[in-house]
């Protein structure tokens, strides 16, 4: 019985850690790569368990302030807020700030990746726009 609920009480604290923190998936950047260590999953690149959160650099090679560039990605910094690249015509996410060519995540707003170049969302999100939002993943 006690190892029944310790068990229970570890998946739970597992989904949790899932669930908040993990960075977004991002598209895949050019010729199909991946910021190190993620893994190509559909149209997708997916983080693995602990990673930063990456976007891909802008045209012209601008990375969101305080990020810093690797490869083809901008990785973020702990505690920095969450950015996406701005999509064609200058659009970003609901409740999202347009700064330079990056759309930047206000605390409270939902999570939101670009759509791929084929117009899917990762498993699970709802296209909305010219992004996909992660369903319940409003933070305070």
């Amino acid at each position: 019985m006690m190892m029944t609920l310790v068990a229970t009480f570890a998946l739970v604290l597992a989904a949790a850690g899932a669930a908040y923190g993990q960075p977004s998936p991002v598209p895949p950047g050019p010729g199909g790569s991946c910021p190190y260590g993620w893994a190509v999953v559909g149209s997708y690149c997916q983080p693995p368990r602990g990673a930063q959160g990456a976007v891909p650099i802008a045209p012209g090679g601008s990375c969101p302030y305080g990020w810093a560039a690797v490869g083809s990605y901008c990785e973020q910094p702990r505690g920095a807020q969450g950015a996406v690249p701005m999509a064609p015509g200058g659009s970003c996410p609901y409740g999202w700030a347009a700064v330079g060519s990056y759309c930047q995540r206000p605390q409270g707003a939902q999570d939101a990746v670009p759509k791929s170049p084929s117009g899917s969302c990762p498993y699970g999100w709802a296209a909305v726009g010219s992004y996909c939002e992660r369903p319940g993943s409003l933070r305070r």
